[in-house]
């Protein structure tokens, strides 16, 4: 008896090692260590219901319906207990806790109350709020330093923040005083010096462009600097956004285009114009893509079907339902296999494959294989947050 149970435990054992060699070793994107030639590691375990990039170097994340933040090392730096927490911007973070908000520093004690109905994050030093169904201004000791009494306002940029006085659309100063007249119907942030303002017009604007979901008015759109000077306008304009190396997006009957800070509507002759980067601007005829520099001559033909901006010196295009990446040349570089890619930031770039996704580098290796649910765009000083099973946690890049 004794025998036969020897031998019995002998085979069962054999077996169990036959198995265990004849079987590839299954890995879970979840493992806190890399498996050998991986490149990340997991520094937060993807057990989150939301995660922040690191900021100023805390994330915030969220379990059980309260708010904390890690450090860079996915150690807890602030306990979760807030019921809403934003990233740390100028040295502070925006929280709420027992239905109040208030601004906490990287060590979690707050160092302002604000007993406000919102308060927003600081820009430039100040921070928007609303009480009594009006918006002011806090600085950063939690002073209300310009009071609140109008009825909309925007961020800080430049010195001067957009307010809106009954129905019409001025700039103070970070004094508080007015220094262009509220007398505009909408506005924008100002941007290298440069604002986009619509004027109100009298009597009936007239309908120049109208779809099933959009009628532009022909109101008049001026650009002006900080002196109040007009410096040109369009009409047709239904949008624009700041200004960004001397170039100015517009939403121009429907579409999106350019125009120079001088004025130089350069992209008029294309269907649209989408994004740019780089020095170079995507562009659209007859549904195909292509590349043109800042003075409106084609630098790579428009014969693909959807691009994206370049970025680290190559661009995403979409060849037969597939996503690649082209060099400056117009040269495909990285083959079009891809249902969805993103651009390259610190030489890696997302890729979706089979509705995973993972991250190629610059040469189209495979360096974080495709087993996430999600992630986010970029990967920022190295880390990137990452979904699991509806979780989410933070991974760093292993070179």
């Amino acid at each position: 008896m004794k025998v036969v149970n020897l031998f019995t435990t002998a085979l069962i054992l054999l077996i169990s090692i036959n198995v265990s060699f004849g079987q590839k070793k299954q890995t879970t994107p979840n493992n806190t260590v890399p498996n050998k030639g991986t490149h990340y590691s997991f520094v937060i375990p993807a057990k989150y219901d939301d995660l922040s990039n690191f900021c100023e170097g805390l994330a915030y994340f969220k379990i059980d319906d309260k708010y904390g933040f890690f450090d860079t090392k996915g150690n807890i730096a602030i306990p979760a207990s807030f019921e809403y927490a934003s990233s740390f911007n100028e040295g502070l973070a925006r929280v709420r806790k027992n239905g109040k908000y208030g601004f906490i520093n990287k060590k979690g004690k707050f160092v302002i109350h604000a007993p406000f109905e919102y308060v927003d994050d600081f820009h430039e030093g100040f921070a928007t709020i609303r009480a009594n169904g009006k918006w002011g201004f806090i600085n950063n000791k939690g002073e209300l330093t310009i009071p609140a009494k109008y009825t909309l306002v925007h961020n800080f940029n430049e010195g001067l923040a957009g307010v809106k006085i009954d129905d019409k659309w001025g700039f103070i100063n970070t004094k508080g005083e007015l220094v262009i007249p509220a007398k505009y119907a909408l506005i924008d942030c100002f941007s290298e010096g440069i604002a986009w303002c619509r004027s109100i017009e009298e009597g009936t604007p007239e309908v120049v462009y109208e779809n099933e979901n959009l009628a532009i008015l022909s109101t008049r759109n001026v650009f002006i600097d900080k002196n109040r000077n007009t410096l040109f306008g369009f009409d047709n304009i239904s949008y624009a956004y700041p200004c960004r190396s001397g170039l100015i997006k517009i939403i121009y009957l429907n579409e999106t285009h350019y125009i120079k800070k001088n004025g130089d509507f350069f992209t008029r002759d294309f269907d649209r114009a989408l994004l740019y980067s780089e020095g170079l601007i995507s562009v659209s005829k007859e549904e195909k893509y292509g590349f043109i520099d800042t003075t409106g001559t084609i630098v790579i033909p428009l014969v693909f079907d959807a691009v994206g901006a370049f970025s680290e010196g190559l661009a995403s295009v979409k060849i037969n339902g597939k996503w690649g990446f082209i060099d400056k040349s117009g040269d495909l570089v990285i083959p079009s296999k891809y249902d969805q890619v993103n651009g390259f930031v610190e030489g890696l770039s997302r890729v979706k494959i089979n509705n995973k996704w993972g991250f190629i580098n610059t040469k189209g290796e495979l360096v974080i294989p495709t087993i996430f649910d999600d992630t986010d765009f970029y990967f920022q000083n190295g880390y990137i947050k990452v979904q699991v099973e509806e979780k989410w946690g933070m991974i760093q890049y292993i070179k």
